[in-house]
């Protein structure tokens, strides 16, 4: 498991202790995208995009890239509600030709919304304010008006910081052409589970029947579960685990 410390805690989190309730899932994508070294995958990883949430042909809540060019998909569900704990059934639209290797996976289109987005979200002078209407394009978490990035107002300065960097442009740049030199190998699929006080239900009969659902038509190998969650430490400290 990787771990994080932070000196801050959101104002809505300052009245509980241990493991926090968190509200949104989204929150736990918000952390990732503040350190994606928190992510406990065997390659370092660059976040591309956080797809709108809902979007069939880009489902998920963060799509990236790790250091051999693998597409990585992580949709998050809060698992302190046992009907919602189905993270896996979400890529079943995408993959309802059984086609590992369809148009939204390949560099070049990756490239292509990646370089839209980005542009759209740097015309703003941060990535947490609410935006005006028509204007909410953005490669960052903006569920509810940037709400839930909002409430991580530190890790967003973070966030800003690196996402304007010449460092994440190259970064990124360099993995969508080792992608592409590996000919768009098939994704991989992460299931993320949040994690509320010591409770977790696990995957419910539903998101068992779906992640095995997306083994038959990827390998197996490239399907996993993981889960998150803040725990509060002191007074100021929390601590950030996957």
């Amino acid at each position: 498991m990787e771990t994080i410390k932070i000196d801050s805690i959101p104002e809505s989190y300052q009245n509980q202790d241990g493991i926090l309730s968190v509200s949104h899932e989204e929150e736990s994508i918000v952390w990732l995208w503040a350190f994606p070294d928190l992510f406990p995958w065997q390659h370092s990883a660059e976040w591309l995009f956080s797809p709108v949430v809902g979007n069939k042909r880009w489902p998920g809540d963060l799509w990236g890239l790790d250091n051999e060019g693998n597409l990585l998909i992580i949709e998050a569900k809060n698992c302190r509600i046992q009907s919602r704990s189905d993270p896996f059934g979400d890529f079943e639209y995408l993959l309802k030709s059984h086609d590992s290797l369809v148009e939204e996976f390949s560099s070049d289109n990756l490239r292509h919304k990646w370089e839209r987005l980005l542009k759209r979200e740097l015309s703003f002078p941060n990535g947490y304010d609410q935006r005006p209407s028509g204007k909410t394009e953005g490669i960052l978490p903006r569920s509810n008006h940037r709400k839930h990035i909002r409430k991580w107002k530190d890790l967003a300065k973070i966030i800003d910081k690196r996402i304007r960097s010449a460092s994440y442009i190259s970064t990124i740049d360099r993995l969508l052409k080792k992608r592409k030199n590996r000919n768009n190998p098939a994704p991989h699929f992460f299931g993320l589970l949040v994690r509320d006080k010591s409770m977790c239900f696990g995957l419910n009969e539903k998101g068992l029947q779906s992640k095995q659902k997306l083994c038959n038509i990827v390998k197996e190998t490239n399907v996993h579960l993981y889960e998150a969650y803040a725990e509060r430490k002191g007074k100021n400290n929390l601590v950030l685990s996957y």
